[in-house]
């Protein structure tokens, strides 16, 4: 009876012993789980706050908002001052350009010829412009001189030149006379070939010297014939 009892009592204190550790080990494993995730969690919180290697940290909606905004303002600016820049080279264009029309203008103003008809049957048309004087070496007091060895003769050659856009070698001047007062004078010239004829009017400016008024483009040269009456007269007097 009595070790019986004694087994019995040993039985349910090992019972009682298992049944405590039991429930210690779980509640030890609760605390363990809880402990962990009070150390693991601020970790973790700490860690998401902290940028990664290479990475810039977050910008606040304010400090997003006022970058954008600032940047706008940079470009807005930038962009004025391209836009004032294209403005003032596009207006220093314009008004080189309209300086080059306006000389251009007045080149082609000075330049200009004109083109008439005439009543005179032997003339195809008269032409004018604004020529320029042919310069000259005389001094003092002019006097028109028809002496082909004279400076003022040369000179009323060059004019009549001039007028008739031919140069001295490709060139034939038939005659120059009086044009009606002691500054003037026309001139009669073709070319070597003779197949263009010209009647060119002078006139003399002070210290410019001879320049063209006025071309009429013949038919025929009319002075052609005086040339020849006066070979055959040199020849008469030569036989004689």
């Amino acid at each position: 009876m009595y070790d019986r009892n004694s087994r019995y009592d040993r039985y349910e204190k090992r019972r009682k012993n298992t049944k405590l550790m039991t429930v210690l080990g779980i509640a030890g494993g609760l605390l363990a789980i809880i402990l962990l995730a009070i150390i693991i969690l601020p970790f973790g919180d700490n860690n998401a706050q902290q940028p990664a290697d290479g990475e810039q940290p977050p910008v606040s909606e304010n400090g997003d908002d006022s970058a954008a905004d600032q940047g706008e303002q940079d470009s807005t600016s930038n962009d004025d001052r391209a836009s004032e820049n294209s403005d003032e080279e596009s207006s220093e264009s314009n008004n080189e350009t309209d300086k080059e029309a306006s000389d251009k203008s007045d080149d082609a103003e000075s330049d200009e010829t004109t083109t008439q008809e005439s009543d005179d049957e032997n003339v195809i048309e008269i032409i004018q412009k604004d020529w320029d004087p042919v310069g000259t070496k005389q001094e003092g007091n002019h006097v028109a001189t028809y002496d082909m060895d004279s400076q003022d003769w040369a000179e009323m050659e060059k004019a009549v030149r001039l007028g008739a856009d031919l140069q001295e070698g490709n060139s034939i001047i038939w005659h120059i006379g009086n044009g009606g007062s002691p500054q003037k004078a026309i001139g009669t010239i073709t070319n070597k070939a003779q197949t263009e004829t010209y009647r060119v009017y002078i006139q003399w400016v002070e210290d410019k010297g001879w320049k063209p008024t006025k071309v009429e483009v013949l038919k025929e040269n009319d002075k052609k014939k005086l040339y020849q009456d006066n070979d055959e007269n040199e020849q008469q007097d030569d036989e004689e």
